[in-house]
């Protein structure tokens, strides 16, 4: 084989590599945002050359198919919506996907701001005093699950004392008595 067919061979294998690594990265952007860092290695876990890789990073951040600080905010958004969890955990998370700190803290601010991490823990326990059912300790289970998410020891309290408080007035209003009075509803007069 002549030189140049090795040429003309090895250029037609590197435009394949790079066409299939593009689809690829293509390929898993359309799923959801991903993080540079997240992006590149999955990347490197399908075994492309990792000097192709940045040049594709920095070609699909320049399109603007990879932005680090819309995935953050896409990633919390999801999590918060399907697994509720505290500041400590969620920052946790967004690290092992490789973004920075400023961003990190940008999005968490954004998404914890006010009495959402309140609202968050009330949804998390809520959730799991169901699977809890009658059992004993239900306040102690709540705190160390609600710990065990990330949430400051604060919250914990005051998410587990309000779904606690919330279940025992629905427990009572299903067995007729109001919870201001300690008569069935049907002995009240209008």
């Amino acid at each position: 084989m002549s030189s140049e067919n090795k040429k003309q061979i090895r250029k037609e294998n590197d435009a394949s590599i790079s066409e299939r690594m593009e689809a690829s990265a293509l390929r898993i952007l359309a799923i959801r945002s991903h993080p540079r860092a997240e992006l590149h290695r999955k990347l490197r876990q399908r075994s492309f050359p990792n000097d192709r890789i940045e040049a594709l990073l920095d070609r699909l951040e320049s399109m603007g198919y990879l932005n680090d600080a819309e995935a953050a905010r896409s990633w919390v958004n999801r999590r918060v919506r399907t697994r509720p969890m505290g500041r400590r955990s969620m920052a946790q998370e967004l690290k092992r996907l490789g973004l920075s700190d400023s961003i990190i803290e940008d999005t968490i601010s954004q998404a914890y701001e006010g009495e959402a991490e309140l609202e968050h823990a009330r949804r998390a326990a809520e959730k799991k005093l169901k699977s809890l059912g009658g059992k004993d300790k239900l306040r102690d289970r709540l705190l160390r699950f609600l710990q065990g998410r990330g949430f400051s020891a604060q919250i914990c309290f005051q998410a587990a004392d309000d779904v606690l408080s919330g279940q025992k007035r629905n427990e009572e209003e299903e067995d007729g008595f109001s919870v201001e009075s300690e008569y069935p509803s049907s002995m009240q007069k209008d």
